[in-house]
Order: C-alpha cells, then sequence, then structure tokens
C-alpha cells in the first residue's frame, strides 16, 4: 500500500531504527491517538476492518517519517556545527600555538567547557583537544628543522620553548627521535639520487 501511494516511506518501513520522541517533537502529539486508533480497529471486527487499519498504520507510518526525518535534520545541523567549531578551534591554534596556551584559554574563546571541547576533538579529530595543540607545534618543528636553517636552539625559541632542552624532551616524545637526528633523516631522504647510483 504505501509503495502505492507513498513510495518514500519504503525506506523507513524497511529499516529497523529507534527513535526516541519527546511529548516537544513536533509531530509527536499525533502518535498515541493512532496507536489507539489502529487498536480500536483491530478488536471490533466489522467490516472494512482490513482497509481501515491499513490506512491508520500508513498515517501512523507517516508521522514517524516525519519525526524520523526532523532528527535527522537535526542531525546534520549538529555535525555542521561541530565542523564549524572545529574549524575555528584550529585557526585559533593556528595563531596561538607559539604561546603554548592552556586548553581552558581555547574552550573559552569557544563558549565551552574544557570537558566539551574535549569531546569535540575526540569525535571530530580523533584525539584530545591537548594532542591536538602539541600535533601543531610538532608539525611546525618538523617544517622548520626540515626546510630552514635554524639551529634547533633558534627553533625551540621560535616555538615558545623556554629552553632547548625543554623542546628536546618534547621533541623526542613526540616523534620518538631527537630533534638533530630527525632533521638528518629527513635531508637525507630529500637529497637528490646521484647520477649513476640507485636509491637505496
Amino acid at each position: 500500500m504505501a509503495a502505492v501511494v507513498a513510495p518514500e516511506l519504503l525506506a523507513h518501513i524497511r529499516s529497523p531504527a529507534v527513535i526516541p520522541v519527546a511529548a516537544s517533537v513536533r509531530y509527536a502529539e499525533a502518535l498515541m491517538p493512532l496507536f489507539e486508533a489502529v487498536e480500536r480497529e483491530s478488536n471490533i471486527h466489522a467490516p472494512g476492518q482490513v482497509a481501515a487499519g491499513m490506512s491508520l498504520l500508513l498515517a501512523l507510518f507517516v508521522q514517524i517519517a516525519r519525526i524520523g526525518a526532523g532528527m535527522e535534520s537535526a542531525g546534520r545541523v549538529s555535525r555542521s556545527r561541530k565542523a564549524a567549531q572545529i574549524e575555528r578551534f584550529r585557526a585559533l591554534v593556528d595563531t596561538s600555538f607559539r604561546e603554548h596556551l592552556p586548553v581552558e584559554h581555547y574552550a573559552a574563546e569557544l563558549g565551552v567547557t574544557s570537558g566539551q571541547l574535549n569531546r569535540l576533538c575526540r569525535e571530530v579529530l580523533g584525539m584530545t583537544t591537548l594532542e591536538a595543540i602539541h600535533a601543531r607545534v610538532l608539525h611546525e618543528a618538523q617544517r622548520d628543522l626540515v626546510y630552514s636553517s635554524l639551529s634547533v636552539k633558534q627553533i625551540a625559541g621560535s616555538l615558545g620553548f623556554a629552553d632547548e632542552a625543554y623542546f628536546g624532551r618534547f621533541f623526542k616524545k613526540q616523534t620518538g627521535r631527537t630533534a638533530s637526528r630527525f632533521r638528518e633523516m629527513a635531508r637525507r631522504q630529500l637529497e637528490p639520487v646521484s647520477s649513476g647510483s640507485l636509491p637505496e
């Protein structure tokens, strides 16, 4: 019956789903009267019972589909909002990562708590807020080590580290190598292959 009069309902009918319905949800007020009408129709055993029952079921499915579509739309809005928040967070990190600001600072700038920002980063980026900040610092450090002529000490200073030793500990913890060793290996890989020799 749905295939004939409302084929768009088939996807909802064929897909098992649990849909939480609050009283405030639009279309929710129509559900209970329909459930009750279906129940009454199933108990009266009168002429036209099947046709009336099917019509009521179809009306019920229409309301359920409307509620489901509204929740999907809300979910898309929620995902879009989260993406926008993450983009703003990344922009803040890009401008401030050299200052080594605490997580609380970024959360306050975004108007959320540190816990909310942490959950957001885990959900969208797959890492904690602090890990995301550290990843940005590390990216800049690696780029400077490979493509600049600055010393490790100068790079540490430019990235806001109090001293070279602190930077060294941070870098080794993140990569498993010292900054000098990383620079040496990266530059070796970038060297052009000498004519007549084969790459290792």
